[in-house]
């Protein structure tokens, strides 16, 4: 037995994008009957919802992630809402830092929030992302 996976991200940019989010769809895949989180800055979204306009790369994974079975636990509490934890040097707003939950942990989410005071006061570059989630004790291992 086994108690919650929570696994820290932060992607890389450019053309090593696509080959680590294809890594982290083969770990999420095998983590997916786990307990698990998958939370850092994925440094993309989807196009036109996580941000103004299309610019981000490797947008697709996201639907691959979803379709892993993960859900985007900001997005299912504030579903049309548009909120940004990243500016670029020009001010356009980027969702970029997630909380992905595993089906096992999707109805334990209770809230989640941005705190945008850390960027506003110049201590990062990122708003904070913050969540309340019941946890389950333990789970069954995932077969890999």
């Amino acid at each position: 037995m086994r108690g919650t996976i929570i696994a820290g991200y932060y992607f890389p940019l450019g053309e090593l994008k696509a080959p680590f989010w294809s890594w982290v769809i083969k770990a999420a895949t095998a983590l997916r009957d786990s307990a698990a989180l998958l939370v850092g800055d994925f440094n993309t979204g989807k196009h036109k919802i996580d941000e103004e306009f299309s610019t981000f790369i490797s947008p697709e994974f996201i639907d691959a992630l979803e379709a892993v079975g993960f859900s985007d636990t900001w997005r299912s509490a504030h579903s049309d809402a548009r909120e940004y934890t990243w500016f670029s040097d020009c001010d356009n707003g980027f969702r970029l830092d997630y909380i992905w939950a595993s089906p096992a942990v999707q109805s334990g989410v209770r809230a989640v929030w941005h705190d945008h005071s850390p960027r506003e006061m110049g201590m990062s570059d990122h708003s904070a992302l913050l969540a309340d989630i019941d946890l389950p004790a333990s789970l069954s291992s995932p077969s890999t």
